[in-house]
């Protein structure tokens, strides 16, 4: 209601952390290109390889990635002048009413450091490509034929994980107070949220380098770091190969242009993840039957351990053990008609057959296995398990599509186009959940036991469609006079209208999007300004707020600035700055009877971005 929301007494509480990021990255590219153009063979081939690295080392940056804390006592809070954005105030009060400073640091305790994500990711791109194009005329109709073909192979290798240290400082004072920081005290912060007391993660770091007692791993955090290892230990091989011929022919003294052609590709996939298999703790029969004793129960293997050890685990988890190795290819025919009723005036028509990779994330082997401990005798409908498994299958999307636009050429050089589209999919991509079948299983080559298990994974799930229009204006503003010589404008929009099952992914849609600047020139300084405008985006599914709950990035507005100064005819200073005003990235998660205050499930502010330098031409 706006007023406020009283929270139970002593069933609350609150945490703060400060967070350090450090992610260095290095990339090493070369290409080359040879040409070879006589105005009858055009003979056009290159080559390309790129090594990159990306990694992320806590002890070398000295500091933690967190210092998580949370207040001492359980509290009482409550939130006053409730927006959709955040309540204006919040209040915690103790199990007696006595109100607790939320910005005493003396109020908290210290629980743990973390440094999470680990990172050593490793890419090698590979790729060449080879083209070649012969003029001709063919009963006085000029065109050309062109065929040519393509290589790419690239190898991704993704290794992190996570570390987690608990605070035991020897004289048992649990006070965070010790790493407060000295830089970042007594500020002003975003959503009026001001003197946060935050820590510092760098003093930390160095009062444990001089006293390694203070921050030390219990067994538990031990076994969490190996299995985050494990899980985060990831490899792809991707092999693209293609192959393109097409021919271009020029009708009605060449008003009519007529380009078609025929595109094979074939995708291979070979990749490794991590398995797991939880119910290699239990001992089991000859038959596999579960081993049990007289009370029924499962009996563990002596190897096994206890519960959540590391002899458990491992048992359980095998890095890069979960192996995919699968190709698919087909036909892409496309044809692109261009008439040119007048000089000014152009009509285009274009057909093509498309398709849509899954994604690494999507196709890296990753399998996670539960076994539900269902003694015999029990009902036969009862589920066994539970298995999340990523599709190494998956295939690609395809889609026909149609296009239909056309092009005004104003006298001032001005451009003015509009069009509409569609695009029918098939196998798009969505959510399977549902018990196994022994045709299921044998699909993810997964063992027959596991009929009647529960199954959660990503499929191809049937048709889509995707259809819109568009429109862009480009124009000088020199027919309103010798002022307006100095003057450009653009503007352009696309809207988009989605057709698809509850489940189907377009998550990376944008239904309404729009440009529009203005330039100034006047040798030698040019001024630019531009917005964009991004409309509300579906980012899927949020089903713990509700069945049709959805998480969503919202609708938002931003303004970039660009000035360049031409000191010399090799040299030019240039300023650029994006999102100048500080516009907030949203993003709310609800369905249709969620409250609009509580809707908002972020609010990001990055502030603008600015460059300075210098371009030069030598």
């Amino acid at each position: 209601d706006g007023n406020g929301t009283i929270g139970a007494t002593g069933r609350g509480g609150v945490t703060f952390s400060g967070n350090f990021l450090h992610i260095d990255g290095r990339t090493l590219a070369t290409n080359s290109r040879y040409r070879y153009d006589d105005g009858t063979w055009l003979l056009d081939a290159g080559a390309s390889i790129s090594n990159s690295k990306t990694w992320r080392r806590y002890e070398q940056k000295g500091s933690f990635q967190s210092l998580n804390t949370a207040l001492i006592n359980p509290v009482r809070v409550t939130f006053e002048g409730i927006t959709n954005a955040r309540p204006t105030t919040t209040r915690a009060f103790d199990n007696t009413n006595r109100e607790v400073d939320l910005y005493d640091i003396n109020n908290y305790r210290l629980n743990t450091a973390t440094q999470t994500d680990y990172r050593d990711h490793k890419e090698d791109v590979f790729g060449y490509d080879l083209n070649l194009r012969r003029s001709l005329s063919v009963l006085d109709i000029p065109g050309n034929i062109q065929i040519g073909g393509r290589y790419r192979a690239q190898d991704r290798d993704r290794r992190s994980y996570n570390r987690a240290f608990t605070y035991t400082p020897p004289s048992g004072n649990l006070s965070p107070a010790p790493f407060v920081g000295q830089v970042y005290k007594n500020r002003p912060n975003y959503f009026g949220f001001d003197n946060i007391p935050w820590l510092s993660n760098n003093r930390a770091v160095d009062a444990w380098r001089q006293n390694p007692a203070i921050f030390t791993q219990t067994g538990a955090q031990l076994v969490a770091e190996e299995q985050s290892r494990i899980v985060g230990s990831e490899q792809i091989l991707e092999t693209v190969t293609g192959l393109y011929a097409q021919t271009e022919g020029r009708f009605f003294h060449n008003r009519l242009t007529v380009l078609g052609g025929v595109r094979y590709e074939k995708t291979h996939d070979k990749g490794a993840g991590p398995l797991n298999e939880p119910a290699a703790v239990w001992q089991r029969t000859a038959t596999g039957a579960f081993l049990r004793n007289a009370a029924g129960q499962r009996i563990r293997k002596p190897e096994a351990g206890a519960a959540g050890s590391i002899e458990e685990l491992r048992l359980t988890r095998f890095e890069r053990a979960n192996l995919a190795n699968r190709a698919y290819d087909g036909y892409y025919p496309s044809v692109h008609l261009t008439y040119n009723v007048t000089e000014k005036f152009l009509l285009r028509a274009a057909y093509a057959k498309t398709y849509g990779r899954p994604d690494f994330a999507n196709i890296v082997p990753n399998a996670t296995i539960t076994e539900n401990d269902i003694p015999e005798g029990a009902d036969p409908s009862a589920i066994p398990g539970t298995i999340i498994i990523r599709n190494t299958g998956l295939k690609p999307w395809t889609a026909q599509n149609f296009d239909l636009s056309a092009e005004y050429y104003t006298e001032n050089g001005g451009l003015i186009t509009a069009g509409a589209f569609r695009k029918d999919i098939s196998n798009f991509f969505g959510t399977l959940q549902t018990r196994a079948t022994a045709d299921i299983l044998d699909d993810f080559g997964l063992d027959q036991r596991y009929v009647g298990w529960f199954l959660d994974t990503t499929i191809n799930s049937g048709d889509a469609r995707v259809s819109g229009v568009e429109f862009n204006v480009r124009q000088s503003l020199a027919p309103l006079g010798q002022f307006g010589r100095l003057f450009s404008v653009f503007a352009n929009a696309t809207k988009l209208k989605l057709e698809g099952s509850r489940s189907a992914a377009f998550t990376r849609f944008v239904p309404t999007s729009a440009n529009w600047g203005i330039t100034f020139t006047k040798r030698p300084l040019t001024l630019m300004a531009n917005w964009h405008h991004r409309g509300e985006q579906d980012r899927g599914a949020s089903t713990g707020l509700g069945p049709l709950a959805k998480v969503y990035q919202n609708a938002r507005t931003t303004l970039d600035l660009s000035l360049s100064y031409q000191l010399h005819r090799r040299a030019t200073l240039f300023a650029n700055a994006r999102n100048v005003t500080n516009v907030w990235f949203n993003n709310s998660r609800y369905q249709d009877d969620t409250p609009i205050y509580a809707r908002r499930s972020s609010t990001n502010s990055y502030g603008a971005q600015w460059a300075f330098g210098v371009k030069g031409t030598f």
